[in-house]
């Protein structure tokens, strides 16, 4: 009788879970630098990936990274900017204008990506109401998402992070 009340809460418990335990997409790509990436393979404990899916996400996403790479210097990130919806053969020049116009400090960090949107909005929970939205994750070094958020930068969402950043790499 008393498994009967506690079947409601374990499964709720166990679809709250699943919901945020999701694997990235995985994927092989350079940074502006030239290196290449292969994600989940090249993890570490913790990688922070901020995300932008339109043009007009650069503020967003680079508020997002400008207080990661300052308040968390030892946790692993990477800024990826989706460029699909531009035609194939432009894709170069916004590439070039993008590495240009990003602080070479910054280029190891960055990816410019154009295949797999879709399966990168369904993991980032892609709000059509906020196209312009940083799309901030917190994996771990299987590439499980363990924290989403694609609020605006606040102090508290990054304590948030940071928070769950710190308990990944003690383990």
């Amino acid at each position: 009788m008393r498994l009967f009340y506690w079947t409601p809460i374990l499964v709720l418990c166990s679809v709250a879970l699943s919901a945020i335990a999701q694997p990235i997409p995985s994927l092989n790509a350079p940074t502006l630098d030239g290196h290449f990436v292969a994600l989940p393979r090249d993890l570490p404990a913790a990688t922070i990936l901020i995300v932008g899916f339109s043009r007009h996400s650069e503020s967003e996403t680079t508020t997002w990274e400008k207080q990661v790479r300052t308040t968390l210097p030892h946790t692993n990130y990477y800024d990826m900017a989706f460029i699909a919806d531009a035609p194939a053969f432009v894709r170069p020049m916004i590439t070039k204008l993008i590495r240009n116009k990003v602080p070479d400090f910054v280029h190891p960090h960055f990816l410019v990506l154009s295949a797999d949107e879709g399966a990168w909005k369904n993991i980032c929970e892609y709000d059509r109401a906020a196209p312009d939205a940083a799309y901030v994750l917190l994996v771990d070094h299987t590439g499980n998402v363990i924290w989403k958020s694609h609020a605006a930068y606040s102090a508290d969402s990054l304590s948030t992070l940071r928070l769950k950043a710190d308990a990944l790499t003690q383990r």
